[in-house]
């Protein structure tokens, strides 16, 4: 029982931190499409 609680909690560990990295993806496509918008507007 014990073993299977460890197992479960490691499990839920593994998917939050599988969904912070996909929360925080989108925000670094938003930062390199701003990145290459602001390298463009500089090069004019």
């Amino acid at each position: 029982m014990q073993d299977h609680v460890k197992i479960f909690n490691c499990h839920l560990i593994k998917l939050n931190f599988n969904h912070n990295r996909i929360e925080k993806l989108p925000n670094s496509i938003k930062g390199l499409k701003n990145l290459k918008i602001f390298s463009l507007w500089g090069n004019t």
